[in-house]
């Protein structure tokens, strides 16, 4: 070690005390047992057998609690307040009904209940996977849904109630699947969460999609919890990986698949949806331009991701097709 030689003599002499004391403190020890022993010799063998029994449940039982206060049991163990609870009994069509007719017999207002059931109705005859597309602005999100669809009509939807705006956009998989594209407003308009009608686009959605362009900051980290914590199956998507060397990439992206790698229904890709890219020209006079080159996008492993994920969620497209 490099320390000053004070400090390894003060060191030293701390050790040899600890020392003393161990070898005092066995000598005690032995000197009690010693001590103890040549006392039960004076009495029948049956004294010493309980005396040492004894001694030996009282050590079990201190051992015992000891254990009990360091590892606490499963059950007291905390959980996470973004951890789904289990599910115990998922309601049918019929139930749900059955509850919404009770209700409004009851008096109760449900108006907004009936046109979210009437919505999902319509997605299940319509034949159509929704998938909804969450992430920062700037992250690329409406540039990569440009790159999976270049000929595809975009629809806003505003929904009642707020000034958001909703881009739905078509896709159709190799296999003929019509998937509906939504492009939420940024995570960041929601402070890093979900709000309600972000939660409720999740929640209606058979896929989620969240993008990124780079590391997870404590709100886009929030975001994607709260995703998680609604079971969809997900794509974590890094985009603009253009932007990075191969290193860079690589690095970021092993950060950015631990966060989905333990959970069911989830995968993580890369992208490149940008369609031109700024390039640095040396000419031969010693002057330097910047030039505006085209390229292709990539996003060949998010189309198989999301042909992936529905083709093993077979139920999907049994209630579909």
């Amino acid at each position: 070690m490099n320390l000053p030689r004070s400090v390894r003599v003060l060191l030293a002499l701390g050790v040899v005390v600890l020392g003393l004391a161990a070898l005092l403190l066995v000598l005690v020890i032995g000197e009690a047992a010693f001590t103890i022993e040549t006392r039960l010799a004076e009495y029948a063998d049956w004294v010493g057998v309980a005396w040492w029994s004894g001694l030996a449940l009282l050590g079990l039982v201190v051992a015992i609690v000891v254990w009990r206060l360091l590892v606490p049991r499963r059950k007291d163990r905390p959980t996470s307040d973004t951890e789904p609870s289990p599910v115990e009994h998922a309601p049918t069509a019929e139930e749900i009904e059955a509850e919404v007719e009770k209700a409004r017999a009851a008096g109760v207002d449900t108006a907004e209940i009936e046109r979210e059931l009437a919505e999902l109705k319509r997605r299940r005859e319509a034949g159509e996977i929704h998938a909804a597309l969450f992430g920062e602005i700037s992250t690329g999100k409406s540039t990569l849904i440009a790159a999976l669809l270049p000929d595809a009509e975009t629809v806003s939807d505003v929904r009642g109630g707020t000034t958001r705006e909703l881009i739905r956009h078509e896709w159709r998989s190799q296999s003929g699947d019509r998937l509906i594209l939504t492009d939420m407003p940024g995570t960041a308009e929601a402070n890093g969460g979900l709000d309600d009608l972000a939660r409720a686009e999740a929640e209606r959605a058979h896929l989620v999609l969240y993008i990124t362009d780079g590391d997870l900051n404590r709100q886009q980290h929030l975001a994607l919890t709260s995703l998680l914590a609604i079971g969809k199956p997900m794509v974590l998507v890094l985009n603009k990986t253009d932007r990075y060397t191969a290193a860079e990439a690589d690095r970021l992206s092993g950060r950015l698949a631990a966060l989905v790698a333990d959970r069911p229904n989830t995968a993580f890709v890369r992208t490149s949806a940008a369609r031109e890219r700024e390039v640095i020209v040396q000419h031969p006079d010693g002057r330097e331009t910047i030039e505006i080159r085209p390229v292709a996008p990539d996003v060949k492993e998010l189309a198989v991701a999301l042909q992936r994920l529905i083709d093993s969620r077979q139920e999907i497209l049994d209630q579909l097709r």
